[in-house]
């Protein structure tokens, strides 16, 4: 299973050293910014989002990938609630609300939050895995050809 980490974080902190080691117990790993090309993402099977302010802006359009956001308790500059009332109303759209403030998973932002970071490498971990156990039963029932190593 591939995993893409797409980061808007230029550098290689510790944080997101922590995030790689996270997903890499499940999955090969590939770390792009938003401004990498479409075809970074042809076979992504799931995207988590934290703290997705800039997606109030297009929530318009739809997802065709399973995608998991995960915002902050508010956001100072705009009302969160009619951003996460319409998100929630998409197929294939997980809203889930945290506790803390925007960047509670980064140690370099004012909102970081080290309960905060260690939910959210949890939700990657969780997600992760079910992805896994899914391809793994797909593999099995020969819906889908075994990964060669």
């Amino acid at each position: 299973m591939n995993c893409l980490l797409v980061t808007d974080i230029f550098g290689d902190g510790p944080w997101l050293q922590q995030v790689r080691e996270t997903i890499q117990q499940y999955a090969q790993i590939t770390c792009v910014s938003p401004y990498s090309s479409k075809q970074a993402f042809d076979h992504v099977q799931h995207i988590i989002g934290f703290y997705p302010g800039q997606i109030r802006n297009a929530l318009a359009l739809n997802t065709q990938i399973s995608t998991t956001l995960v915002f902050p308790s508010h956001e100072s500059h705009f009302d969160l609630v009619p951003v996460k009332s319409a998100l929630r109303k998409k197929d294939k759209v997980e809203v889930l609300d945290s506790a803390w403030l925007h960047g509670f998973m980064n140690p370099c932002s004012e909102g970081f939050h080290v309960y905060g970071q260690k939910m959210g490498l949890e939700i990657i971990e969780q997600k992760l895995m079910l992805m896994r156990e899914s391809l793994m039963r797909a593999q099995e029932g020969g819906d889908i050809p075994a990964v060669q190593a």
